[in-house]
């Protein structure tokens, strides 16, 4: 391996490791000085490393390129796995994020030969332009699929919301997979009609309304409190190191 490739390597490594911690690509910059830092302290011989170090492109446009190399990878190693797979299940979930732009996220379940194991993942995120229809919603969803060439007829399951567009019986996106695959089992989500319940129930409304206010005071009134309780969770060994917030099912 030739040193430029080793420095696209290590740039590779160093773009990977902000994404799976939600960093900002500006901070690559940050990590070279650090790694400099680290190198100029521990190494007497450090003219080489240090040379090696600075050879590595760590701007925030490089890293942008490279994030997009890194996901079309992810991508393809994914369908690959998928396509082999002796059946998948997906779940749709059709969303529109804060800039009102409409859009159709697909998750997929199926068992990875190569592994062995189940494995849960994003297998999409599809924009939606124009309207959302059912059958508008099947033409991007059959676009992918066929363009990702994954079969119909290894589909098992399907996991929609309770929206028209999602289970109408004549132009519903299940109804037109279903035409695809006419084994093909659908699943409705049940989160809107727990939520629902837990409303309509005096019960667990009042339990629910309380833990809110208990919630709410410990977070807002006093900070004191607020460290001194997650210092008790964490001698506790909690599986959680905070305080849940309750977020209301749209």
């Amino acid at each position: 391996m030739s040193d430029q490739e080793k420095s696209t390597e290590a740039a590779l490594r160093v773009c990977w490791t902000l994404n799976k911690h939600q960093k900002p690509f500006s901070d690559s910059e940050i990590v070279k000085e650090c790694m400099l830092a680290v190198v100029t302290s521990l190494f007497e011989e450090k003219k080489g490393v240090v040379s090696a170090i600075q050879s590595i492109p760590l701007s925030a446009r490089s890293n942008t390129r490279r994030t997009r190399i890194l996901a079309a990878d992810i991508k393809n190693t994914l369908l690959k796995l998928l396509q082999k797979a002796p059946c998948y299940a997906i779940a749709l979930d059709e969303s529109c994020d804060i800039v009102d732009d409409e859009q159709m996220s697909i998750f997929v379940r199926f068992l990875d030969i190569e592994g062995q194991i189940f494995r849960e993942e994003l297998l999409a995120i599809l924009p939606l332009k124009g309207n959302t229809r059912g059958e508008d919603l099947f033409k991007v969803i059959d676009e992918f699929i066929t363009k990702s060439n994954i079969s119909y007829d290894k589909m098992v399951s399907l996991s929609t919301d309770g929206a028209p567009a999602m289970i109408g019986k004549k132009k519903g996106v299940a109804k037109r997979i279903r035409d695809k695959n006419s084994g093909l089992i659908s699943y409705q989500c049940i989160i809107h009609q727990a939520a629902l319940c837990g409303k309509l129930s005096a019960t667990l409304k009042e339990v629910m309304n309380s833990l809110v206010k208990l919630i709410n005071f410990m977070r807002s009134h006093s900070a004191l409190q607020h460290r001194h309780f997650k210092e008790f969770l964490s001698e506790c060994d909690s599986a959680y190191s905070d305080l849940l917030q309750h977020n209301n099912v749209r």
